[in-house]
């Protein structure tokens, strides 16, 4: 013969009991569920300073695919890419959510993912710059070097600086929450 079991999907904001014929009473209270926002307010915040993040992320991720097809088959780059990414996004996450990890070694891992990042970033901008696009951004910041050096420069200028406004808006969002 087959029990029946019922299970409570809302629990509300009061507790409930559960009962059941063959066992005790049994409490569970809504209490006990944490909630991560106090506010609208923080939903909004962590919303604003995790999108730059992500959208980066997701940039330097097809630029780290240039990079890495330079000595692997394109799916085993397309593969590395995508799992630096979600590295650097779970230590994102780890840093804003779990209190038991060293703080330092996520920093350290995070930080050395962001130069993979910027190395990433700066190589496929240096292969895909145009002499046009060299020309005119060294006349516009009075670059007076030779072509290689401009076409450096310019090249991290485009895409190196990205890993690096990344780790600042999780440094900001990561105080933020720290602080309350």
């Amino acid at each position: 013969m087959q029990q029946e079991i019922k299970i409570p999907i809302n629990l509300g904001t009061k507790e409930e009991q559960i009962k059941d014929s063959n066992s005790p009473n049994i409490r569970i209270s809504s209490s006990q569920s944490k909630d991560f926002f106090k506010s609208t307010r923080e939903k909004w915040v962590f919303i604003a300073f995790i999108l730059p993040p992500f959208v980066i992320s997701m940039i330097s991720m097809l630029h780290m695919i240039t990079l890495f097809e330079t000595s692997n088959s394109y799916w085993m780059a397309v593969s590395i890419a995508i799992a630096v990414e979600l590295a650097a996004i779970s230590s994102l996450v780890a840093l804003v959510v779990l209190d038991k990890l060293s703080k330092n070694t996520i920093w350290s891992m995070f930080f050395t993912l962001a130069i993979l990042q910027i190395i990433g970033n700066c190589y496929s901008s240096y292969r895909h710059l145009s002499i046009e696009a060299i020309t005119n951004i060294s006349e516009l910041l009075l670059l007076d070097l030779d072509f290689l050096w401009k076409k450096r420069i310019i090249s991290f200028i485009v895409s190196g600086i990205l890993p690096c406004i990344s780790l600042t808006f999780v440094k900001g969002l990561v105080s933020y929450f720290k602080e309350e």
